[in-house]
Order: C-alpha cells, then structure tokens, then sequence
C-alpha cells in the first residue's frame, strides 16, 4: 500500500493547474459512493496540500489516517500539511504587520477649533448671501 501512496504523491506532483478542480470534483463523487477508499482519501489530501489549502488537507488526510494508521506515508504528509498550515499563517501575519508599518498615511493635521469654526462660519455666510441674492 505504500508504494501506491509514493505513487499517487508523484503524480500529484505533475498535476497542471487546470486539472486540479475536475481531479477535486472526481475525487468527491468516489468519496459519496465510497466514503473509505483510502485511495481517494489520500489523493484529494495531496491535491489539496499541492493548492496549499492546508486545513481541508489535514482534515482529509487525518480521515484517511484513520482508516490506515499504520502508514509511515500518510504521517508524513499529514505533518508537512500542519507545517505548511502554519507557515502560511505566519506569513499571512507578517504581511498584515509588513503592511502596517508600511501605513502611509499622512499624520495627523493640528487644526485650531478657532480657525475650524470661522471657516464654517464664512461658509453658511456665502451660502446665506447666495440664497438671498437667488431669490
């Protein structure tokens, strides 16, 4: 058994961008009849770790797991798929500090109360000049 999980781990590997979601979908339709083919567990854990959805991988993965616990091979991409589920967390959280620091926003402009009430002051001015000389 796990020489076809080394097998169906290289092929995943050669998968092509446009085949990853009828694979995904054929991957579903065995799972509703079958819903422990470990075959296909496996295969939809590994497409899904090769599209880096880390935490539909884990779940997968750990169902099949599960059914063959013994296999060195399931382990092992199971914890790559953590590590990677982790990783991208860490990234995604070093992009959100990257990105507010990076904030550049104009500071923040002292304006006096002062000034601030005579401007609207001069405004309601030409806005009441403007109806009187309209009408």
């Amino acid at each position: 058994m796990e020489e076809t999980f080394q097998e169906i781990r290289a092929t995943v590997d050669e998968i092509e961008e446009g085949q990853i979601e009828t694979i995904l979908y054929y991957c579903d339709e065995l799972l509703e009849i079958n819903p422990t083919d470990i075959m296909t567990l496996y295969s939809k854990g590994k497409v899904l770790m090769h599209q880096e959805y880390y935490s539909h991988a884990i779940s997968v993965l750990r169902e099949a797991l599960a059914l063959v616990p013994e296999s060195k091979t399931i382990q092992h991409d199971l914890d790559l798929a953590m590590k990677g589920l982790v990783d991208q967390h860490k990234s995604q959280g070093e992009r959100k500090n990257k990105a507010a620091s990076n904030n550049t926003l104009p500071k923040k402009i002292s304006i006096s109360w002062k000034w601030l009430i005579g401007s609207a002051v001069v405004a309601l001015g030409g806005v009441a000049a403007s109806a009187r000389l309209s009408s």
